[in-house]
């Protein structure tokens, strides 16, 4: 994803990212550095690696590192609730209706472990919002946090934190 050319004279110059793509910011987290360290795009002589932070800045591999496992491992981290294990008690036919038809059905045919959130003013930080961030995605889920912001994973993006448009929420879920 990252291209060399791209970063070889960025030396010293800070990013973050916005919408899964790296973008020039004087107060980035991300550091283009020849030192290879959490937070740096690490560049030597041949190549270029993005050192993650957190949640933030991990490449997008579909049921390694996408919308769903990061979903799982903010839950797990800082809820502690087990989505991958709940995720694998479906067989794969069902988890690609699920994925398919879209994640709000999943979410709405557990209610012992997921109540709806019909009010989206009632939001709180770690609730599960389903959307949509383009005409094709129905299945796309996040973590909301405060300040109207998802942390989330687009595919062919990097995971990232993002302002959400409230208008493309297709559901939204807490953690019983």
């Amino acid at each position: 994803m990252l291209k060399y050319e791209d970063y070889k004279d960025k030396v010293g110059t800070k990013y973050t990212i916005t919408e899964g793509r790296l973008v020039e910011d004087p107060e980035g987290e991300f550091t283009c550095s020849r030192s290879f360290s959490r937070g740096s795009i690490y560049i030597n002589d041949l190549t270029v690696y993005l050192i993650p932070i957190g949640y933030l800045g991990f490449e997008y591999n579909l049921r390694q590192t996408d919308c769903v496992s990061l979903c799982a491992d903010w839950l797990r981290d800082n809820r502690g609730f087990d989505l991958v294990e709940h995720y694998k008690k479906y067989d794969k036919d069902k988890f690609l209706e699920y994925y398919h038809n879209g994640m709000v059905s999943f979410f709405q045919d557990n209610p012992d472990q997921f109540s709806q959130i019909s009010d989206l003013e009632q939001l709180a930080e770690g609730d599960v919002v389903v959307y949509s961030y383009d005409d094709r995605a129905v299945s796309h889920i996040g973590i909301y946090l405060e300040g109207n912001k998802i942390l989330h994973h687009l595919p062919r993006g990097l995971s990232c934190v993002d302002l959400i448009d409230t208008t493309k929420i297709l559901g939204a879920f807490r953690v019983l």
